[in-house]
């Protein structure tokens, strides 16, 4: 990873994992959900960040 600010910049490595899930109501219509989080190593500290995402999807 790159980071880039107003502070300076740092290059790093990190770890993502999550979660994720997905229900079909019917053939064509479904909703769904994620969550992801990721852990970087860039100026000196280990900042967090989680993602949270809502999907729903028609099929046409």
């Amino acid at each position: 990873m790159n980071a880039n600010t107003s502070r300076g910049n740092d290059t790093g490595t990190g770890a993502k994992f999550g979660l994720g899930f997905d229900y079909a109501i019917s053939r064509e219509f479904s909703v769904g959900g994620e969550w992801d989080h990721y852990q970087f190593n860039v100026f000196g500290g280990t900042p967090y960040v989680d993602q949270l995402a809502i999907d729903v999807k028609f099929k046409f």
